[in-house]
């Protein structure tokens, strides 16, 4: 039996440990050579179950679900008019053929971008990383993708905080309206390059962004975002 707690009603499905890069800051180090993870069948089934208990929105993440191309359209295929479809994703493999499948499915689309450039972003997830998931979003949108159905989820270090008003520059330039904001969570890979978490004490690796974050508001260069805090407890 289940016991499912009534304000629940997302799932976050890792259908696979595999990515095409390997990120300093990976919190389950997935890496090109990764755990296969589950299969289409199970994911299929899953998808059932979770409709069954009145889950309502499905997260497909991994690793890199697009490393298992055809399993992650497919299940977000089985997915399609029964549950709310969220793809974490680098979009680095999105090709013209993927756009336009992604276009016919229109989960909402969550890209990692963590700079505004090169410089930052590939310091994080490895050199190229940058401008190929600037070529997927822009394959994306050149296939008819909504760009409100697209966002960004930035993963900032102490380094690269500063860097927040220019991803939003660049966000405002692709017409997405909404970002997801984290500091590094010191699991998996990260504990390697960032250490442990400190309990209760005051974290000098996260100081910085929660100085910048304690507001209400951010002016990009066109809009004001609004910032909202979600109690997420696995990334305090």
């Amino acid at each position: 039996m289940y016991l499912i707690d009534p304000k629940f009603n997302m799932a976050l499905v890792q259908m696979t440990n595999r990515c095409n890069i390997t990120c300093r800051h990976c919190y389950v180090s997935s890496h090109p050579r990764g755990a296969f993870g589950l299969t289409r069948t199970r994911l299929f089934a899953l998808v059932d179950e979770l409709e069954q208990l009145g889950i309502d929105r499905l997260a497909l993440s991994g690793g890199e679900p697009l490393s298992r191309i055809e399993d992650c359209l497919e299940t977000l295929t089985h997915a399609q008019g029964r549950l709310t479809m969220l793809l974490l994703t680098n979009a680095m493999l999105i090709t013209e053929r993927v756009a336009k499948r992604l276009v016919d499915l229109n989960p909402v689309i969550r890209v990692s971008l963590d700079g505004a450039s090169a410089e930052t972003h590939d310091r994080m997830r490895g050199p190229g990383s940058f401008i190929r998931t600037m070529r997927g979003i822009e394959r994306l949108l050149s296939a008819g993708f909504n760009p409100e159905r697209l966002e960004f989820f930035s993963t900032l270090i102490t380094d690269t905080v500063d860097d927040m008003h220019r991803i939003l520059a660049l966000a405002e330039g692709f017409g997405i309206t909404h970002m997801k904001v984290e500091p590094v969570s010191r699991t998996g890979r990260a504990v390697d390059t960032w250490g442990t978490m400190t309990g209760t004490q005051d974290d000098p690796d996260t100081r910085l962004y929660r100085q910048n974050f304690n507001v209400t508001e951010i002016e990009g260069p066109e809009h004001i975002w609004r910032v909202a805090d979600i109690a997420d407890t696995a990334f305090r």
